[in-house]
Order: C-alpha cells, then sequence, then structure tokens
C-alpha cells in the first residue's frame, strides 16, 4: 500500500476535499440559477452576479480534477506536498487551465491531429488553455467591478450580456454532470488502495512503453492503453472478457 506522506494529505483526506469542492460547486450554481431567475436585468439586476457565481462554481469543480491527480500520484507512490495543492487549488490560472480539458478541441487542433502535427495540436491545445483563462478571468472581474472603458464607467450589468450567462450556465450545468462521475471513483480508490495503486503504476508504466513505440501516433497510444486497461479490469472483475457475464 502507498505510504502516507506526513507533510500532505492521505487519500481519504483527498477524496474528502474533492467531495466537499463539488458540494460547494453545485451549492454555487444552484445559487447562480435562483439568482438570475428571481432579479430583474436593470443596472441593479442579478445578471452579473449570477455570472460570477457560476464562474466561482467552475473554479470549485477544477478541484475534483486537480484532488483527482494528487489521489492518482499518492496511489502511484509520490510524495504529495501541501503547499503544492493549496496552490493549485488556490490558483486561478491552474483552476481554469484544468477546466479547459473538458472543452470541445480548437479547430486548429484538429486540423492538426488530422495532418499528424502533433506539435502543432499540443501547441494549439496550450493555447486554448490559455485563452480559456484569460477569457475566464477578465469576465469574471467585469461580473463584480465597474470597471472604466472608452471613456465611460462601465456598471457589472453593461458588461455581461444575458447571452454571456446563458453561455457559462450550460457550460456549468454540463461540467457538473461530468464531474460528478469522475467524484464517484474516489470512494472506490479509498476502500481498495492496493488494487487501484497496481492499476495506475501499470499504466503509468504502460503508457511510456506505447509512447516509445508509437512514437508518431498518440491517438495509437491511447487506442491501445484503454483497450489494454479495459481487458485489465474485466479480468480483475472475473469477467474474462465479456461484458454481459
Amino acid at each position: 500500500m502507498p505510504s502516507k506522506n506526513a507533510r500532505g494529505p492521505d487519500l481519504s483526506e483527498l477524496a474528502r476535499g474533492a467531495e466537499k469542492a463539488f458540494a460547494n460547486a453545485d451549492r454555487l450554481y444552484w445559487t447562480a440559477v435562483l439568482i438570475r431567475e428571481s432579479g430583474d436585468n436593470g443596472e441593479h439586476g442579478a445578471q452579473a452576479t449570477a455570472y460570477f457565481l457560476h464562474q466561482i462554481s467552475l473554479e470549485e469543480l477544477a478541484k475534483v480534477e486537480i484532488l483527482g491527480h494528487w489521489a492518482t500520484s499518492l496511489l502511484a507512490g509520490h510524495d504529495v506536498d501541501v503547499s503544492e495543492v493549496l496552490f493549485a487549488i488556490r490558483d486561478h490560472r491552474t483552476k481554469n487551465r484544468t477546466n479547459a480539458y473538458m472543452l470541445e478541441k480548437s479547430e486548429e487542433e484538429r486540423l492538426a491531429e488530422e495532418r499528424g502535427d502533433w506539435q502543432a495540436a499540443f501547441e494549439a491545445f496550450s493555447k486554448l488553455k490559455d485563452d480559456f483563462h484569460l477569457k475566464s478571468n477578465l469576465s469574471k472581474n467585469e461580473a463584480l467591478y465597474v470597471n472604466y472603458q472608452n471613456g465611460r464607467f462601465i456598471h457589472p450589468n453593461e458588461a455581461i450580456s444575458a447571452q454571456k450567462v446563458e453561455e457559462i450556465y450550460e457550460r456549468n450545468k454540463e461540467f457538473l454532470w461530468l464531474m460528478r462521475s469522475r467524484l464517484g471513483m474516489l470512494p472506490g480508490w479509498v476502500q481498495d488502495p492496493e488494487g487501484i495503486a497496481g492499476t495506475i503504476v501499470w499504466f503509468m508504466g504502460r503508457v511510456e512503453q506505447l509512447r516509445a513505440e508509437f512514437s508518431d501516433d498518440p491517438r495509437k497510444v491511447h487506442t491501445v492503453i484503454m483497450a489494454e486497461l479495459r481487458e485489465r479490469e474485466l479480468a480483475r472483475r472475473g469477467l474474462n472478457g465479456h461484458v454481459g457475464s
């Protein structure tokens, strides 16, 4: 069983933190929905406040993924430094870039993958993450503070349109649904840390082997590793490759 690092949270505490982050994200989401539905859209209306709460909810959701990453690292036998965990869950850029993994691929990334230019695809995705953070942070500040633009002061409800609120509402609803399934894995990890640790160590080593074998085709790496992971899980459950057994 992986050793517990005294400097940082153990596996059960990481799972507990992820559950609390998700619960808070869910609470913020529903608060934003209620505020938007109950408020008017005038100068002192509610749309900017609703937008701000949706954005904070999304950043809380990113903590679920971040803490899941640290749980994976702990199970793989690596140290978990509490200062690094705290930085990751407090840093807005880290949280927004983490959420970018749930976005659709950009046209640039998709075209680069189609022509097999994996370096260009990597750069396109890196740009997508940076752009998403900058846009998210700018809009969050616009939703919270009176700003000065082009010779006039702008109230948050002037900067945040009803369409922007609708867009972030839809994104937050989707991300909550996606993250709920990821959150559900952590209790199982706490119950069977040895079994999960073995799978994680195998997975990380096998990925490195496949990357060396298929260095010019990351999609092949993904296809092979996922097929092998499925077969490994079926064998562990005694299903012998038959899903319906």
